[in-house]
């Protein structure tokens, strides 16, 4: 739902808004009334209504007041997300990047010095990415065994998480499909099975 009030919803065939009575549907194709790619996944609004989305060619960002839309990275795997302060994040392979309002693009946030591909995080890719209300950025991946990452802005250190075997403080073998946050702080990596983050004990449980 956007902050006035109308529903949102992303198929694979197009980007939906309900306004209580009907819908408009927005499709993808060329030039600025459309979006590019096809399928959305980590949609999200922004503090100035605008509805960001990626797929596996771009992300892009639809203005509800010009009902048109804007294309970035036109690239598979990157992941918007936004923090407390309405910040836009984005994931890429080795890479966090931010949105500028006043340059309207993304700049590189964080170069990693750990090479996530040759590390085994990123041989089939990043699934989701979850931005804590500490504004801490999640990212899990499509990996055997299971990884995920933990980056902390204000200070720029990255916390890895792996699957160890007979270590039940460790995540779980599978790939890590969505992350979320609970009322209690505690954030859940949903897998085949659960594994959580206890920010108090710095620990995983399963």
């Amino acid at each position: 739902m956007d902050t006035t009030g109308f529903l949102w919803f992303g198929t694979n065939k197009s980007l939906s808004r309900f306004d209580g009575k009907g819908f408009i549907h927005y499709y993808p194709g060329e030039g600025p009334k459309h979006y590019v790619g096809r399928g959305m996944k980590e949609f999200v609004v922004d503090t100035l209504n605008r509805i960001w989305f990626s797929n596996n060619s771009a992300i892009n960002r639809f203005n509800p007041e010009t009902g048109t839309f804007s294309h970035f990275f036109y690239t598979d795997r990157f992941y918007p997300n936004i923090d407390s302060k309405g910040t836009i994040w984005a994931f890429s392979p080795n890479k966090f990047w931010v949105f500028h309002q006043k340059a309207d693009s993304f700049v590189v946030a964080e170069q990693f010095k750990k090479n996530l591909k040759t590390e085994g995080f990123y041989n089939l890719g990043a699934l989701c990415m979850h931005i804590d209300r500490s504004d801490n950025i999640w990212v899990g991946f499509n990996s055997r065994p299971a990884k995920a990452i933990r980056y902390t802005p204000k200070n720029r250190k990255v916390k890895y998480f792996t699957s160890e075997k007979d270590n039940v403080h460790s995540i779980w073998p599978e790939k890590v499909r969505n992350i979320y946050e609970d009322m209690e702080g505690r954030v859940w990596m949903f897998q085949n099975n659960m594994s959580y983050y206890d920010t108090k004990k710095d620990s995983i449980y399963r």
